[in-house]
C-alpha cells in the first residue's frame, strides 16, 4: 500500500513572521523617537525573521504542491480501479476500465502555471484507487482561461490536510469526456 504524501502545515512559520514584524515594528519606532536615523542590527535581525518567515511559508508550499503533482503523475491509469465522478449531489461510478483510464490520464498531465485572479467553475470531483489508496480531487474548469481547470486535491484516506490547488489542466479533452461520462450516467 503507498502512503499519500503529507502536505507540511505552513502555519508553523507564522509565529517566526509576526514575532518577527512586530518587533521589527517596535524598534523602529523606538529607534526614530531615540533620534537615530539609520536602522541598528537588531532592526536587520528582526526584518530578516520575519522575511524569512514568509519565504520559508512560500517555498514549502512550491516544495508541497511539486510533490502532490508528481504523486498524480505517478499513477499508472491502467491500474487504477474504482473510478467515481461526481457533480453536485451525484456520484457516477464509471465501468468501463478503458474511460476511467483516460479521466486518469488526462488528469495526470497537470502542469504548475501561477495562480492568477480567477476560480474554480462546475467542479467535477474525481475519486479512485490506486495500489490500494484512495485519491481525491475536484477538477473545475477556469472562470478566465478557456480549456484551463484546476486541480484540487481533497483529503481523503489516510491524509490529513485541507483541500490544496496543486496544478491547472490545460486541455480541450477533459470537459467533453466528462460531460460525456456524466450523461451516459443520467
Amino acid at each position: 500500500m503507498l502512503a499519500l504524501y503529507q502536505p507540511h502545515n505552513v502555519l508553523w512559520f507564522l509565529p517566526v513572521t509576526l514575532v518577527g514584524l512586530v518587533l521589527f515594528a517596535i524598534s523602529t519606532v523606538r529607534s526614530k523617537s531615540q533620534g537615530r536615523r539609520s536602522p541598528g542590527p537588531f532592526q536587520f535581525f528582526t526584518w530578516g525573521m520575519g522575511a524569512a518567515g514568509i519565504v520559508g511559508m512560500m517555498a514549502l508550499k512550491g516544495w508541497d504542491n511539486s510533490h502532490l503533482r508528481n504523486e498524480l503523475r505517478a499513477v499508472i491509469p491502467a491500474e487504477v480501479s474504482h473510478v467515481t465522478l461526481a457533480r453536485g449531489a451525484t456520484t457516477h461510478p464509471i465501468d468501463d476500465p478503458a474511460a476511467g483510464a483516460r479521466v486518469i490520464a488526462l488528469l495526470r498531465d497537470l502542469k504548475n502555471i501561477s495562480a492568477h485572479h480567477s476560480h474554480p467553475l462546475d467542479p467535477v470531483t474525481v475519486a479512485f484507487e490506486f495500489r490500494g489508496e484512495p485519491y481525491l480531487y475536484r477538477v473545475g474548469r477556469d472562470s478566465d482561461v478557456p480549456g484551463e481547470f484546476w486541480v484540487i486535491r481533497l483529503p481523503s484516506g489516510s491524509t490529513l490536510f485541507d483541500e490544496t490547488e496543486i496544478g491547472r489542466l490545460q486541455t480541450s479533452e477533459w470537459a467533453p469526456l466528462v460531460d460525456e461520462l456524466l450523461k451516459e450516467k443520467r
